[in-house]
């Protein structure tokens, strides 16, 4: 079976568009429509972030052809695979410990900001780095102008400012209306052609 092919069918599996496939991973949508329609083949470190993505062991793929003139069985032998899952390990290991969840009580939160930077700027490449009492990770946000690095407290504050901004923001778009009114505009708008046609175009 193709890597596209294969690709396509576990992302279905696991209910996902390409898109949230793309934003899962950090790569463009139109890259994943690509993979899958067999135009182009990924590199092997883009196929791991594809199987990380999917929770997918990347020896689901070792049947597929060569890439970067290796197979995927052979490359799951090579040093720098082991030393990928070595570094994944640690890096899961830290998102885990107190350390990690005293700075981020919310893991949901924090997996929202990395998806919305994703969203806003292209790449974001989760790093740990361990010292002699202990570790810390951080990102390396890439978009096609330039790359820069946000550390922990940086998504910290992103993710504080995120909570009080809401409040304004949802002040000034709230609709205070009773259920029953919206519920019956709503119902309207889905009967008025203009109305499903503006939606359309929006999305």
């Amino acid at each position: 079976m193709p890597t596209g092919t294969k690709i396509k069918e576990i992302r279905k599996q696991k209910g996902l568009t390409q898109k949230q496939l793309g934003d899962l991973c950090g790569i463009a949508d139109s890259n994943i429509r690509k993979y899958e329609n067999g135009k182009q083949n990924p590199k092997i470190e883009t196929l791991q972030k594809i199987a990380d993505a999917l929770e997918t062991p990347i020896t689901e793929f070792t049947d597929m052809p060569l890439i970067d003139n290796m197979t995927l069985g052979q490359y799951v032998q090579t040093k720098d695979f082991k030393m990928y899952m070595h570094r994944k390990s640690e890096i899961d290991n830290f998102v885990q410990s107190e350390q990690f969840k005293k700075l981020f009580p919310h893991k949901n939160m924090h997996d929202a900001i990395l998806t919305i930077l994703r969203e806003i700027y292209g790449t974001v490449e989760q790093q740990l780095i361990s010292g002699t009492l202990g570790g810390t990770v951080y990102y390396v946000v890439k978009s096609q102008n330039n790359s820069f690095i946000l550390k922990n407290e940086d998504i910290k504050n992103i993710s504080d400012y995120i909570c009080t901004s809401i409040p304004f923001v949802i002040d000034g778009i709230k609709d205070t209306r009773s259920e029953e009114d919206i519920k019956k505009e709503l119902i309207t708008n889905l009967s008025d052609p203009e109305y499903i046609k503006k939606r359309k175009q929006q999305k």
